[in-house]
């Protein structure tokens, strides 16, 4: 065999050296298959975090999967949800008809609610946090105020069953209408009535607080189909009475109304009456009523 010459033999040796250096610095496959050996140089492969375990354990309660994936060369974080342990909070606001809403799943937007709607088709106004009078109203600033020179109603009344007085002395019919102290009203009655006698005729009146600013009214009262007694009165307990009735047992309808302006007294207005004739019946019927409606 022809010898190598000197500078081949050379060549080999650094060949051979090189190579032993760059095993050395050669870095095997990880578990994700492992790094690249280098092939003529000394650069190291890049090599990856081996991913011995899928998830890497989370402990907090508040995501809903307890493991989530490693970080592979990334400084980026896995994204977790909220766990929805409870699927609703409890609501104990009674004016909103679900009294459990979804709670939030990374989001700071709120469930929306609806008061419920009652048998009859409405919203109850105190589900809504309206006032629960009628007297007073929501302000556009929020406050609850009585508007200023308001009036209210109107009022109504009806009498529940028949009514009788044989007696010249006033009774008080049950009919009465509440009035604050201080404040004007209109009212108006629709009294029928009957007459247990033919000589007999009625007187009707009206009643109140002690010491009204005023009280003002007009009376129609038929004594026939065709004949009225009409009259005015500006005081309690006064009246003309009128002439017999036609017809006995025969229902007429009387009518009264005017302005009361109350004083310091709050109380109730009703009317009164009595027959004309001593010891006899006059009888004012079921169903008859009043009207009052509030002027401030």
């Amino acid at each position: 065999m022809p010898e190598i010459p000197s500078q081949l033999r050379k060549q080999r040796s650094d060949i051979r050296e090189l190579t032993d250096k760059v095993g050395a610095h050669s870095v095997n496959a990880t578990a994700h298959g492992g790094g690249m050996s280098a092939h003529g140089n000394e650069y190291h492969s890049p090599g990856f975090l081996a991913n011995t375990s899928p998830y890497a354990v989370n402990t907090d309660s508040r995501f809903t999967n307890p493991r989530e994936p490693t970080a592979h060369n990334s400084s980026f974080h896995s994204v977790g949800y909220l766990l929805n342990t409870t699927p609703y909070a409890v609501n104990t606001d009674t004016r909103f008809t679900n009294a459990r809403e979804p709670t939030a799943h990374n989001s700071s937007f709120h469930s929306v609610l609806y008061a419920p709607i009652a048998a009859n088709g409405y919203v109850a106004p105190t589900q809504l946090g309206l006032s629960p009078t009628s007297s007073l109203f929501l302000r556009g600033d929020n406050t609850w105020q009585t508007p200023a020179g308001g009036g209210g109603g109107p009022t109504l009344a009806k009498l529940a069953v028949n009514e009788s007085n044989n007696l010249l002395t006033w009774k008080k019919l049950t009919l009465p209408l509440n009035v604050d102290a201080n404040k004007a009203y209109i009212f108006e009655y629709f009294l029928v009535f009957e007459s247990f006698v033919a000589t007999t005729g009625i007187n009707i009146g009206m009643t109140g607080p002690a010491s009204p600013a005023f009280i003002s009214f007009q009376r129609q009262i038929p004594i026939s189909l065709t004949a009225t007694t009409v009259g005015s009165a500006r005081a309690y307990n006064v009246g003309v009475a009128t002439a017999s009735v036609d017809v006995v047992n025969s229902r007429l309808m009387a009518w009264l109304g005017g302005v009361f302006y109350n004083g310091a007294n709050a109380g109730q207005i009703q009317p009164v009456f009595c027959p004309e004739v001593n010891a006899t019946v006059v009888q004012i019927k079921q169903g008859s009523g009043g009207i009052l409606h509030s002027l401030g």
